[in-house]
């Protein structure tokens, strides 16, 4: 497998407000009118004077004040177009056997070794005193299972099921391959509010991005590297299962199924060189301070899942009813690597505080669906409802860190782990990773008031920006999914009956039910909490035709 990758040529920018860009005329007094804000309490409005009686920032306006929302909090750029060519060979080796052991006992078993011959390149280490990288082949791979099927009495009604087994992930094609890649790349990092460093992507469009890397500096502790961890283990998962089965008349079969499983060595992100500290001047002291953030793919997440189901299901001569329930609770301690960006746990030494809901848990799910003959021109009808409850969110800052600094100085927000390693991912103090609509309020309002107290003075000296509060949430949800599918179709032969066909009008979601699927989950956003996505289509109307043999 050949990968060739290029990132974001330009940079990418993060800001905390939709504000325009306003400098301020700062002219030759810019620095030293920045630290006198910071002294006078006037932060974190810059006062630039600049030049009095001239436009110096060229927008129509004279000797107006600077506004330090509108600079960007981090400007992010990704050194390196990394290439990788991945050489694998996979084996795995079974056997598996099958003992009748009396008319009423039935034992499936087997055993399977899964090994990967790919080898992680010397050049996937970060140099540090922070130990990485280095991660030799895991051949130890080993799964045994064992399945039965029991009939309390031959020809009876009742059937018990039941089975124990290890189930082994493929890891090479996946999170090392993560690092292959990454590993020829850095992270830089740059934080134009903290400095007042004007630069804007207006900057780099006009200038070109070479002109604007000249006049930046990306220090060794400011730049996120990647690595492995010193090993990395094949995750797998143990799962266990127990059923039982009961035979209603000659039509119908009630089942119930028990199933429990615990995953192992899941993959995670991890920063093996957090921050620390921050120094007086609000720049992060790593552990090991050569370096930047080192993040890692480790092996240390763990998943747990236990579900019931019950199934009720009606076989008639040429129609079916089947109605299932589903009472499910899967947690884990992290999200996959592979999705959704990069996001690592806050403090990376506590991975246990990271066990929350999987982002697939739902805990109730309903499910009916049927097909039926109409006694009219060979037409049939199917269809299925389906009921669910939300899906969770992970409710994060929205920052670098759990806190808004509102004076300017670091102290006023006292250091917690997380802090000022350029990844956004980090939860307001006392919120726990996917606690959804369970999410405690009283941090989450905590942090959108100190937005609003530095909204507050900011349209105190600048009445022309007038920005909205935040309002206080009171409540959180997580939207059920409710859906009606009908299809209504006609199967036909042709070719002297060899081959078949079907001529249809599906519906999907009849009702047009609006369902919301992911929620904002940054708490300083305006929509903080609302859907800005959707879980299933609207109403959908679809006409067709069928050919096959």
């Amino acid at each position: 497998t050949r990968i060739r990758t290029r990132f974001n040529p330009a940079g990418n920018f993060i800001y905390e407000s939709d504000l325009g860009f306003e400098p301020g005329d700062c002219g030759d007094l810019f620095f030293f009118n920045v630290f006198q804000a910071k002294e006078n309490g006037t932060w974190p409005v810059v006062p630039c004077p600049g030049r009095v009686g001239e436009d110096d920032d060229g927008d129509g306006l004279v000797d107006e004040p600077g506004v330090i929302t509108s600079y960007p909090i981090v400007y992010q750029y990704i050194f390196g177009q990394p290439r990788a060519t991945i050489e694998d060979t996979q084996v795995a080796l079974f056997a598996q056997d099958r003992w009748q052991v009396s008319p009423r006992l039935l034992l499936d078993y087997g055993l399977r070794y899964d090994v990967s011959t790919y080898q992680l390149p010397t050049s996937a280490a970060v140099p540090s005193t922070i130990p990485n990288g280095g991660s030799e082949r895991d051949t130890d791979n080993v799964a045994p299972r064992l399945g039965f099927t029991f009939t309390p009495r031959v020809g009876g009604k009742w059937l018990i099921r039941g089975g124990w087994g290890i189930f082994y992930d493929k890891l090479v094609l996946g999170f090392p391959a993560v690092a292959a890649i990454t590993s020829g790349t850095r992270i830089g990092l740059t934080f134009p509010q903290g400095l007042t460093f004007e630069i804007t992507e207006g900057r780099i469009e006009e200038d070109g991005i070479d002109s604007v890397l000249a006049d930046l500096e990306f220090p060794d502790p400011l730049i996120l590297r990647f690595s492995t961890d010193t090993e990395l283990e094949t995750p797998y998962n143990v799962q266990y299962n127990l059923g039982v089965e009961r035979l209603i008349g000659q039509r119908s079969v009630v089942r119930a199924n028990v199933t429990r499983s615990q995953g192992h060595h899941l993959a995670l992100l991890r920063d093996l060189n957090p921050v620390v500290e921050i120094s007086p001047i609000g720049f992060p002291i790593h552990r090991d301070d050569s370096t930047g953030s080192i993040a890692a793919v480790v092996t240390g997440g763990q998943s747990w899942y236990t579900g019931v189901d019950l199934v009720w299901r009606w076989q008639g001569d040429t129609s079916w009813v089947n109605s299932s329930y589903t009472w499910s609770k899967a947690e884990d301690m992290g999200f996959d690597p592979l999705k959704g960006g990069i996001s690592m746990p806050p403090n990376p030494d506590l991975l246990s505080a990271e066990r929350g809901r999987a982002d697939g848990d739902r805990r109730h799910r309903l499910v009916i669906s049927g097909d039926a003959t109409l006694p009219f021109m060979g037409l049939r009808l199917s269809g299925a409802f389906q009921y669910s409850t939300g899906l969770p969110f992970n409710v994060t800052s929205g920052v670098d860190g759990d806190c808004i600094v509102v004076t300017g100085d670091p102290a006023d927000c006292p250091f917690t782990p997380g802090r000022l390693d350029g990844i956004l991912t980090d939860r307001p103090q006392g919120v726990g990773r996917n606690e959804g609509e369970d999410s405690p309020l009283a941090p989450i309002n905590e942090l959108r008031a100190r937005v609003n107290q530095l909204q507050t003075k900011i349209n105190e000296l600048h009445p022309g920006v007038n920005e909205p509060m935040l309002p206080m949430i009171e409540s959180l949800s997580e939207p059920t999914f409710t859906q009606v599918d009908v299809r209504l179709y006609r199967p036909f032969l042709f070719s002297g009956g060899k081959g078949r066909g079907q001529v249809f009008l599906q519906v999907f979601n009849v009702f047009d039910t609006e369902n919301p699927g992911l929620i904002e989950g940054r708490a300083i956003s305006r929509n903080f909490g609302q859907p800005i996505t959707l879980a299933g289509p609207p109403r959908t109307v679809e006409l067709g035709v069928k050919i096959g043999r």
